[in-house]
């Protein structure tokens, strides 16, 4: 009995030591941040999350708390952002300081993506995390000369590689939820007065149009509008056009045109966004920066971030129409 009693408090003991355990708090916590990173970058989400687990420990270093810098990435002598000094190799050395840890993922991911020395990296299997351990130790990324082994470790001890696999954000330490009891259906009265906007959250609009002479042009629509950078935007649909989008949106056609930067109508491609209101002139999600890929223009790249078209060039020192050139990097506040 006393033997049962023993096993029993031993496993109890796992257990809550399991639910206190930070690193897989962390990793809950931030498993959709380097997933994103992933399908961005082409960084394996495994390799960000390992390399913030261990720069950061667990989000509890100074560097974390006070400057939400995750990834132990120093000043170098380009970085023209605010700046934090700190014990490491050497003593007061300069680290860079963010706004947020989204901006410390952000800028790790460009960090790598544009220094040539990881390069090779990038030809490696995306889901070759031993790889890319053992490459960032041989470029440099660390002085520790059991990086890549510590690394590795964290990958294989907490199952990171899940997250390199599709749909790895939705990959959990915790126990799955019960299926909810079914709840009979009460009217629901909504304040107006409160606007939920927080980004890429989802709601629907229930609007009528009432004719001012008659009741019997009486028409509901519904439409899922998404917020971006703080900014309502709707996905477009087959068959959708801006005359379409004014009418059921009840915005007129001259004011899309200008939410969207657009000085003449174009055809509308499904699934890209139409922003509904003004855009912001600045990110004010954490994003600071973005290096631009094939493709880019500074229109799109306006429209990728809910940012006003004109305060972007401006913010970058370009001229209006000009072509931001390869792996450039566009700041966005």
């Amino acid at each position: 009995m006393k033997k049962i009693f023993c096993i029993i408090l031993c496993f109890c003991t796992l257990s809550v030591y399991a639910e206190k355990d930070p690193y897989r708090a962390y990793i809950e916590k931030y498993k959709k941040m380097a997933v994103e990173q992933m399908n961005e970058y082409g960084i394996p989400a495994s390799i960000t999350m390992a390399q913030a687990l261990l720069e950061s420990d667990c989000g509890r270093s100074r560097l974390a708390t006070k400057a939400n810098n995750h990834f132990g990435i120093k000043c170098k002598s380009y970085w023209t952002g605010e700046k934090i000094y700190h014990d490491d190799d050497e003593k007061g050395e300069c680290f860079r300081k963010y706004l947020s840890v989204q901006a410390s993922y952000d800028d790790h991911s460009i960090f790598l993506d544009s220094s040539p020395r990881y390069d090779f990296l990038f030809s490696l299997d995306p889901k070759d995390y031993v790889g890319w351990a053992k490459g960032l130790k041989k470029a440099g990324y660390a002085t520790n000369p059991q990086y890549a082994e510590r690394l590795i470790n964290l990958i294989e001890k907490y199952e990171l590689y899940k997250l390199d696999e599709d749909g790895g954000e939705r990959f959990s330490f915790a126990e799955p939820e019960p299926e909810p009891s079914p709840v009979p259906e009460i009217e629901q009265v909504i304040d107006s007065t409160k606007i939920v906007d927080p980004d890429n959250y989802t709601v629907t609009i229930d609007s009528e149009q009432v004719s001012a002479t008659s009741t019997s042009s009486r028409r509901v629509f519904d439409r899922p509008v998404h917020y971006n950078n703080g900014v309502a935007f709707v996905v477009v649909e087959s068959g959708d056009t801006f005359d379409s989008l004014a009418i059921q949106l009840q915005i007129s056609k001259k004011k899309l045109l200008k939410f969207n930067d657009m000085t003449q109508e174009i055809a509308l491609k499904p699934g890209s966004a139409i922003y509904i209101a003004k855009k912001k002139n600045r990110s004010e999600n954490g994003r600071y920066a973005h290096n631009v890929r094939p493709g880019d223009t500074m229109h799109s790249i306006s429209q990728k971030y809910g940012i006003r078209l004109k305060k972007l060039v401006k913010m970058n020192a370009m001229q209006e129409g000009e072509m931001p050139s390869l792996n450039r990097v566009v700041r966005l506040q």
